[in-house]
């Protein structure tokens, strides 16, 4: 039950986790380890602070109340941490005041970061643009609904984005990794979702969980089913527009073709076409004579030209 503390010895690992520290005196550390979960700790300035920790490899800070920043500190270069645990604390409000997003500038040499159920509805712009060793990130049970491309360290290879409220991701955020974490999401499963559904089947990303954990939420009649087994057939506009372009193409060819056919035969056969059509008339009309009265004419008279 610690509130307060005035010394830490220097020695390698400090477990300090589940009392109520509200800060932290501004001394010299050197451990290499620092577990400070299940505390109160919220302002971020104090994050700041273990950060500049020399030789400091684990950093432990889950379960604390972090949701406030002053603004007034600025990032260090730390060459030796590797790991920092973030979870279950309130990163969202201190970033939506619009600090603090350089609070992991200094970490270069960072490969496991996690971030999990801070209530964060986005990320802000290029927070993680500095953390280039970064290997594996969680952003588990968080509110994010788009993730964008520039959101992710280049180099990223493990990504937990389960249980998240991501409606219809782009694939290309998640082609360079190795493993991918997307259960228990919102996915909406309309046309606009075909080309992720494509993808899933299709890609070399190991995809974790079981299939049946990667459903749709909506519409209403695919709640419950897994992405694995939709079929996009009939969502690419691409392919229906070229089946389109192609009956055009050959609707407009025939009717073409046969409107010149049609000039052509009635231009060099028009003797005969009018032959045809006299006959085909008095076949139609020879029991009904058009309006002419009996005997009134004897013979039909017919005047032929022939260019040759």
């Amino acid at each position: 039950s610690l509130k307060t503390i005035r010394f830490i010895p220097s020695i390698p690992d400090i477990f300090l986790s589940g009392n109520k520290l509200v800060t932290l005196p501004k001394i010299n550390l050197t451990a290499n380890l620092i577990h400070l979960s299940e505390n109160r700790l919220e302002n971020l300035d104090i994050l700041y602070f273990l950060l500049r920790v020399p030789h400091l490899q684990i950093l432990i800070l889950n379960q604390n109340r972090f949701s406030s920043c002053s603004g007034d500190q600025t990032p260090s270069e730390n060459p030796s941490l590797e790991q920092l645990f973030l979870g279950e604390n309130m990163l969202q409000l201190a970033w939506e005041t619009e600090l603090c997003w350089d609070v992991f500038e200094g970490l270069s040499h960072l490969q496991v970061l996690y971030l999990n159920h801070n209530y964060l509805n986005s990320l802000p712009p290029g927070v993680f643009s500095h953390l280039t060793a970064l290997r594996g990130l969680s952003l588990n049970s968080n509110r994010l609904t788009v993730l964008s491309h520039n959101d992710l360290p280049a180099n990223l290879e493990i990504l937990d984005i389960s249980r998240n409220q991501l409606l219809a991701p782009n694939p290309d955020v998640f082609v360079s990794l190795s493993v991918l974490d997307i259960t228990h999401n919102k996915f909406i499963c309309e046309c606009e979702l075909s080309t992720f559904i494509s993808w899933l089947n299709h890609t070399n990303v190991t995809i974790a969980g079981p299939p049946a954990d990667i459903y749709c939420v909506y519409p209403d009649s695919f709640s419950g089913v897994s992405l694995f087994s939709l079929s996009t057939e009939g969502c690419d506009e691409e392919e229906v527009l070229k089946s389109l372009k192609f009956s055009l193409f050959i609707v407009c060819t025939v009717t073409l073709t046969l409107f010149l056919m049609t000039i052509l035969t009635v231009t060099k056969f028009r003797g005969f076409c009018f032959i045809c059509y006299k006959t085909a008339q008095r076949l139609v009309f020879k029991d009904h004579p058009q309006g002419t009265e009996p005997d009134m004419y004897k013979y039909d008279a017919y005047l032929c030209f022939s260019s040759k």
